[in-house]
């Protein structure tokens, strides 16, 4: 555990103008002013809590100045305290293994607010830090606690970042810099976390390095992703959790999911392969022992509205993919739902060992409402528990 505190001892009342020079883990912490207006460097004063806010201070702000903490600092943030790094302002902290950064509340409990960061400098790196007991509440333009957001044009480096005793999210990234966001690991690591260890929006699923990830006592156990619609090309692999979508996930670009990977859906939402003036290409392409899975938050039928393919790239194929618990939501004019809907628009779909399993109706749903071409080619796929028939082909003759 790296939750730190210096053991005070007795100091004659005449050394006391000495103190802040010993630099020895006898001395009391430094004070650090709220708003500093010039760059500031913070260096280890020895072992223990190195820095403290002065009293009243509510938030560090971090406006438009640079903040450098050196290996080994941990700083004490007062209870219900926020950090805000802001208008090219940054926040520079590099720890090494033997002496990481820490900032911390004042007990191991959830204390203080957390780290929101819409600045966009590149010199905002976090590497070898432990934000501990941080999401009491929300932050200002986030919508759930969180121990660390980036938001808005946001920018950090983040490597061998540790959060613990969250009690909200982990790390939210929410920016809409079009992907300038910055990149998050390896050595993610996330402890005792009431929610998601990591929250974001799906266009900067790229941006994380899955290398030497752990989470353990998390409530949420899972990756928590949302967006109005992907729209930049995309390949999903290697997440070490499922992925769960708390929005429908329209592809407006190509997209790639690769063996081992999870998605799952809330309720009503669906994956969305549109044509929208192109042909997306959507790929699947897991193995047999490492599927791609597409099922609902819930495994009963109905729990998610399944995937649309509205797209006729030739190139949109699932194999080694298994598709379950859905048929909540029609895709096309026709009643029928279903797991997988191919059609409505002209579309094309290759399915090579795929399961489709436990819609709430039909298994797949083949319909040419508008477009007389809709063409499923398909080896392999094998069928169980939908309950309105596995193959319902609508489309007129």
């Amino acid at each position: 555990m790296l939750f730190r505190s210096r053991q005070l001892l007795p100091i004659p009342f005449l050394l006391l103008p000495l103190v802040a020079c010993l630099g020895d883990g006898t001395a009391t912490a430094d004070v650090i002013t709220c708003e500093p207006q010039e760059d500031e460097v913070y260096p280890d004063l020895g072992d223990g809590v190195d820095y403290v806010f002065e009293e009243g201070c509510s938030s560090w702000w971090l406006n438009g100045v640079s903040v450098v903490l050196e290996p080994g600092v941990t700083v004490e943030m007062n209870d219900g305290q926020a950090v805000a790094i802001a208008y090219d302002g940054s926040l520079n902290a590099v720890g090494t293994a033997e002496l990481p950064i820490v900032l911390q509340g004042s007990a191991q409990t959830p204390t203080w607010q957390g780290i929101q960061n819409y600045s966009a400098n590149q010199d905002n790196v976090f590497e070898h830090v432990v934000i501990s007991s941080a999401g009491t509440q929300t932050m200002i333009y986030q919508d759930q606690p969180s121990a660390l957001v980036v938001w808005g044009e946001g920018y950090l480096k983040a490597s061998n970042l540790s959060i613990e005793h969250s009690g909200g999210e982990g790390l939210s990234i929410l920016a809409d810099n079009s992907g300038f966001v910055g990149s998050y690991g390896p050595g993610l690591r996330f402890t005792d976390i009431a929610k998601h260890p990591v929250r974001l929006d799906a266009d900067h699923m790229e941006s994380l390095n899955w290398v030497d990830f752990e989470s353990s006592e998390v409530g949420e156990p899972t990756i928590a992703a949302y967006t109005g619609r992907l729209e930049k090309d995309a390949v999903w692999a290697g997440a070490p959790l499922p992925i769960l979508m708390e929005s429908d996930l329209p592809l407006w670009a190509d997209f790639r999911v690769e063996a081992g990977t999870e998605i799952r859906f809330r309720a009503g939402n669906s994956l969305l392969v549109y044509a929208a003036g192109e042909n997306y290409t959507a790929e699947f392409i897991g193995t047999a022992d490492a599927p791609v899975v597409l099922r609902g938050r819930l495994e009963q039928p109905g729990a998610w509205g399944g995937v649309f393919v509205g797209s006729s790239s030739p190139a949109n194929r699932m194999e080694h993919v298994r598709i379950e618990n859905g048929g909540g939501v029609e895709h096309t004019y026709e009643p029928t739902k279903a797991n997988l809907t191919v059609g409505f628009y002209t579309a094309y779909l290759s399915l090579q060992d795929v399961e489709i399993n436990n819609s709430a109706d039909a298994g797949i749903v083949l319909d040419n409402y508008i477009a007389d071409s809709v063409t499923l080619v398909s080896d392999n796929v094998t069928y169980s528990g939908n309950a309105g028939g596995d193959l319902v082909d609508q489309r007129d003759d």
